[in-house]
Order: structure tokens, then C-alpha cells, then sequence
């Protein structure tokens, strides 16, 4: 399958795309289907970000709002950021697309100058194979002002996001986390059941099995964190191993019920209730004792139409 490279001047940002997926607009409904998993039963605890309990209290308001947090006072950190993208039928901004990635861009570079934050771990990415695993350090730069920043976020005519400029302002590490086979079943799935658009029966046990592929994507992400961490932190060029991990907003409700059962239980497509045979997993990132703390950019907590279609609406009445 042929696939599209975007990429800016930093040797390991790559985010492919398939080449007929963009020629067909399958692509964007992928991103649509990539970021709507299906959070039966996805409730929590929602913590607020005036808690005592909060470990990050200084994240600017303007930024975002700290929903969620499990063993906050641990030394190594994941800061989970739910993203939002571009429209999923022309590739273009929408009405609050640039606000909202210029706050994840602002959150990225806040952790980077007061939490020690020295990995990123955007979900879509992979590390070509060429790519220096630690490039060397970047010359003192100055911060991008929000001018500049809404400038190049708002350019139409290339793919850019919060997570490429954060790399290639600041030359932090991109960790390898996607599941390769899991994104290409995915992709796989999408182009049938564009082939199949006119058979309703054939489209309905298609998007059951994306929405199952697309569960067990988001498990093996997380269960693949520590791994890629670790890889960037074990040759002690970094200080810490705070992480930050950018993830499709539709993907926190089923992140968070799985901290709260403290293991992945991989719901059944045909009963919610259920859970499929041997996709019943302790969380590696409990196991390693990391700490999670789950950021929402301030646009989207204040967007009661994206929390609805992200069945995070509980959210709007505790943040």
C-alpha cells in the first residue's frame, strides 16, 4: 500500500497516510472511525483542577483542565492528552481545530520547561527507520508566540500539528507506540467497507469489527508506553521519564475506565457488558508504577458538542 510521508525538518516526525485513502476521502472517515471507539460504561471519578490531589496545579487555565489522575505522586509521569484533528472530510481546520492545537502545543511546552517532560508519544506515529533516536541539542530558541503559532497551525496546505512543532522546536524524542499491524487492519477494514458501501449487511459486521480493532489498538498503545519510554531513558541522555502521550479524545473515556479497573478488559462488539476471550491484560503501566495524569485542552472542555460525540459529556458538569 503506497502511503503519503508528512514530514518537518526533524528526521523522526513521520505521520503516513495512505496514498488512495486521501485520493478517495476514506482517509478522513478513518479519522473519524480511528477517534469514536465505541466507551459503553466509560465512567469516572472526574477530578477537578483545584484537587489537593492534583500534582500539575500550575498548568495555566488557558491550556487545559486536569480530568483524571491515578498514582499522581510518582516520580515518572504520563501525561495523557486527549487531541483534537482536522475536519474528517476535507483535511481542513474547523472552527476551534487551531485554538485547540495550540493549547496542546502550550501544554507540551509548559510540561517541557516545569515537569521535566522529555518524551512524546503521539498516537499515528512511526519512527522511520532512519531516524536518530537522540538528535542532539537544538540551539536555545525562542518561544513561538501565539501569532506564529496560530500562523502555521492554520496552513491548509501542508499536514501540521501540535506534536511536529513540539518536536522540532524543542528536539524532544518522538517514542515508537502506534501497533503497526493493529493501524494497517484498521486501514484494511476502511478501504472494504468503502468497497462494500452498497451491501448495509457487509457494512454492519465491518465497522463491529473496526470498532473491536480499534479497542485493541488503543490497549496494545498503552501496553507499549513503558517499553518505548524506557528505550529513550535508559542511555541517560534524558532526566526524567515523564512522558507525554497525545491520543484522540475519544479514546480517554476507554483509557480511563481501564485505570479504573486497574487491567484492560476489551469489550465484546456484540455486549458491551462482556469481555472477549484472552483480551484481559494487567496494565503494564501500573505494573512499572507510573503515575497518569489526563489533560483536556481548555476549547474541548468547553465544547459540549465534542464531549456528547466523545461520550464524555459527564465531563462538562466537573471541570
Amino acid at each position: 500500500m503506497r502511503k503519503v510521508v508528512f514530514t518537518l525538518s526533524n528526521p523522526a516526525v513521520s505521520f503516513f497516510i495512505p496514498t488512495r485513502l486521501i485520493q478517495t476521502g476514506v482517509f478522513f472517515l478513518l479519522l473519524l472511525q480511528i477517534f469514536s471507539l465505541p466507551l459503553a460504561n466509560a465512567k469516572s471519578d472526574i477530578i477537578q483542577q483545584d484537587s489537593p490531589t492534583v500534582r500539575v496545579p500550575s498548568l495555566p487555565l488557558a491550556y487545559g483542565r486536569v480530568v483524571y489522575t491515578y498514582n499522581e505522586n510518582s516520580p515518572k509521569k504520563l501525561y495523557i492528552v486527549g487531541i483534537s484533528h482536522r475536519d474528517s472530510k476535507n483535511c481542513l481546520n474547523g472552527d476551534n481545530t487551531v485554538k485547540t492545537q495550540l493549547e496542546i502545543y502550550r501544554i507540551g511546552e509548559w510540561l517541557k520547561q516545569n515537569n521535566q517532560l522529555d518524551i512524546l508519544l503521539p498516537e499515528g506515529f512511526f519512527n522511520p527507520a532512519n531516524a536518530i533516536s537522540n538528535p542532539p541539542p537544538a540551539q536555545q530558541r525562542v518561544s513561538l508566540d501565539n501569532t506564529v503559532l496560530e500562523r502555521q497551525l492554520a496552513d491548509n496546505s501542508r499536514f501540521v500539528n501540535a506534536e511536529m512543532l513540539l518536536m522540532e522546536q524543542f528536539q524532544i524524542p518522538a517514542g515508537q507506540v502506534e501497533d503497526r499491524p493493529l493501524y494497517n487492519a484498521v486501514l484494511n477494514r476502511m478501504l472494504q467497507l468503502e468497497d462494500n458501501a452498497a451491501d448495509p449487511a457487509s457494512c454492519r459486521c465491518l465497522k463491529a469489527e473496526i470498532d473491536s480493532l480499534q479497542e485493541k489498538r488503543t490497549a496494545a498503545i498503552l501496553q507499549k508506553i513503558p517499553a518505548a519510554i524506557d528505550e529513550e531513558f535508559r542511555d541517560g541522555k534524558k532526566r526524567s521519564e515523564n512522558a507525554m502521550f497525545t491520543i484522540g479524545l475519544n479514546h480517554i473515556g476507554t483509557i480511563i475506565r481501564y485505570l479504573e479497573r486497574n487491567k484492560i478488559q476489551i469489550q465484546s462488539s456484540t455486549s458491551p457488558s462482556a469481555t472477549q476471550n484472552n483480551d484481559v491484560a494487567d496494565l503494564n503501566l501500573l505494573k512499572e508504577g507510573f503515575g497518569i495524569i489526563v489533560i483536556i485542552p481548555n476549547t474541548l472542555t468547553h465544547d459540549p458538542e465534542a464531549l456528547k460525540m466523545t461520550n464524555l459529556e459527564n465531563l462538562s458538569s466537573n471541570i
